[in-house]
């Protein structure tokens, strides 16, 4: 797989990741506001069921779809990791950090380096994309040589 996806697939799964955390909050305070079923009463035909039974198994499964992102996740992290600890600056690493792995805009991260967003996404994110490039190369050579 090119670096490029792999750094892509990082973004994706940290934003997937991000939504299926604010959807769990969601549906456990949505649990947590229900009461048990009352089958005295009267009973609605037709239309989608969401009782507490429902929002448990929907609850759940998002649970477990999330541990198999960060699951997947976790494959990728290691060896991202250890090539940004060999980039030859740390503005490179960040960039790279920040944006693919932890999902933050280029708003956030300008300001975390204190740079124009325009010098961020056409310089520096260009170079920081070359050298995590040739760091990966060395470190994938490292390990063939092992």
């Amino acid at each position: 797989m090119e670096i490029e996806n792999i750094l892509e697939e990082m973004r994706s799964i940290a934003r997937q990741i991000d939504c299926l955390r604010d959807e769990i909050r969601k549906l456990r305070a949505e649990c947590d506001g229900l009461k048990a079923t009352d089958y005295s009463a009267p009973k609605v035909q037709g239309g989608t069921p969401t009782g507490i039974d429902d929002r448990v198994i929907k609850l759940e499964d998002r649970i477990e779809r999330l541990k198999e992102l960060i699951e997947r996740r976790y494959t990728y992290v290691d060896t991202i990791n250890e090539v940004l600890d060999n980039m030859p600056t740390m503005e490179y690493a960040t960039i790279i950090r920040n944006h693919y792995l932890y999902n933050e805009s280029w708003r956030d991260i300008e300001q975390v380096l204190n740079i124009s967003r325009e010098k961020l996404r056409t310089k520096l994110h260009k170079a920081a994309l070359k050298e995590f490039k040739k760091s990966y190369a060395k470190i994938a050579n490292k390990v063939k040589a092992t």
